[in-house]
């Protein structure tokens, strides 16, 4: 029923809002929420619990917890009170873009205006050709106001509308990190960036990179690798 596919995504939303927290709790603690969620996914029984991430896009979870709500207060009765949680969670989602971008920008004393950036996905979700309500897009507008040497690649789209854009569709790895790039950041998981050995030879080919994982693209192998030669920085993530 309609009922039960709102209900899905609102439960989905909730969950991705309560990692929220605790992706904000382990970046201050110090420690490696990735760690502790792989271990908890040992159990089948919770293996839905979320990974921390840049953000919720796309049509159904943006919306769907503030249909339920809305439905309840004006198809059922004036006087109901709101689905409290359901909506936190939307408003708690809505923040991730700006606590990814606060994140970044805490590792950096100077302005970064001069430095050249790479930014690898805009699509809202891994593998899919789709910017709708991507929160790619809320953190790319408040890094445009830090720096306008900003390059966009995904490999499922040529053209951003939102932002009215043009985007590399390239999987050559050396157009997205030439001689000239100061800064890599993941901003969404596409297969093409994961597990991706002449990726991580490139990265590694090059000197003082700072790099930032926003979605947990690379693993714990590819990032002890890269943090030889680079700044590697991981939302989420305290420890590194």
């Amino acid at each position: 029923t309609e009922m039960s596919k709102v209900l899905e995504n609102s439960f989905r939303a909730m969950n991705i809002a309560f990692i929220v927290e605790w992706s904000r709790f382990a970046e201050e603690a110090g420690v490696n929420l990735y760690e502790g969620v792989d271990a908890i996914r040992m159990r089948p029984t919770h293996k839905n619990i979320m990974l921390p991430g840049i953000g919720v896009g796309g049509y159904c979870l943006t919306k769907d917890p503030l249909l339920a709500s809305w439905s309840k207060q004006n198809l059922i009765s004036s006087q109901a009170s709101e689905l409290q949680m359901s909506e936190l969670a939307v408003k708690t989602n809505d923040l991730m873009p700006m606590h990814a971008f606060n994140f970044f920008t805490s590792f950096f004393d100077d302005n970064i205006c001069k430095l050249n950036i790479s930014l690898l996905g805009v699509s809202y979700l891994a593998d899919v050709g789709d910017t709708r309500y991507s929160p790619v897009e809320h953190f790319y507008k408040m890094l445009l106001k830090k720096s306008s040497n900003i390059k966009l690649f995904d490999p499922y789209i040529n053209f951003w509308e939102e932002v009215d854009k043009t985007v590399s569709t390239t999987i050559d790895f050396t157009e997205m990190v030439n001689e000239d790039t100061d800064i890599i950041i993941f901003s969404t998981g596409h297969s093409l960036y994961k597990g991706n050995d002449k990726l991580i030879s490139l990265l590694q080919s090059k000197n003082n990179l700072f790099i930032y994982d926003t979605i947990g693209v690379l693993n714990q192998d590819e990032i002890d690798i890269l943090l030889e030669k680079h700044t590697v920085k991981v939302l989420g993530r305290g420890d590194l």
